[in-house]
Order: C-alpha cells, then structure tokens, then sequence
C-alpha cells in the first residue's frame, strides 16, 4: 500500500511517493524544481538555509538508494531498500549531478 510522505523545509515543501518496496520518486520543490528534471539555479538555492539545503542535497541521494549513515537522514528517510554506502557511487543522472555540486557550492558560501 503506497503512502504519501510530506517533508515541510521552511520555504517549500517537496513531496515523494514512499511505495512499499520504499522506492522514493523524485522530489519536486516549489521554489528550485524537481531534483532529477531540473538545473536548480543559485538564487533559488541561496534563499534556502542551511539545513534546507542539506535536506535537499540527500533528498536527492535518497531518491536513489544511498544508505545514510546519520540517525537524522535514517529517520528523515529510512534505509530501507538502499544500495550505495559511498556517496560517489550513487547513480545520478545530470540533473542530479548538477544539482548536488550547485547545492555544496552553495552550503560552502554560505558557511555550512
């Protein structure tokens, strides 16, 4: 039985169909786009904090089976079903890539 899970990050909210095989879909924010259809664009990406932009970086290694480490992303998003321990090995597609590299551009500029 699927389940809609609603993650509320401050400025928006991204919403993943969690099935029961615990397969996340790509998450679609209202102020940067969808992480694996869209180039996010730096000025979004600035009006977010800190831990939004966390929140997103490892929304999208979710979205593709990394296996977290951290209790706060293995509560956030649950283990279940993941494939990669190694970040680097996660399979991301250009969107992706593009997005993750832009958002840890940002979280050094801003200090995180």
């Amino acid at each position: 039985m699927a389940k809609r899970l609603l993650l509320t990050l401050g400025l928006f909210s991204a919403f993943w169909l969690v099935t029961s095989a615990h397969t996340l879909q790509a998450g679609c924010y209202e102020i940067i786009g969808c992480t694996n259809t869209s180039y996010f664009k730096e000025r979004d990406l600035r009006r977010l904090g800190c831990e939004q932009l966390s929140d997103v970086r490892n929304a999208i290694y979710a979205e593709n089976r990394y296996c977290f480490k951290t209790p706060k992303y293995i509560a956030m998003y649950g283990n279940a079903g993941c494939r990669y321990r190694n970040p680097l090995a996660v399979p991301l597609n250009a969107y992706e890539r593009a997005n993750v590299r832009l958002i840890r551009e940002v979280e050094n500029g801003k200090g995180c």
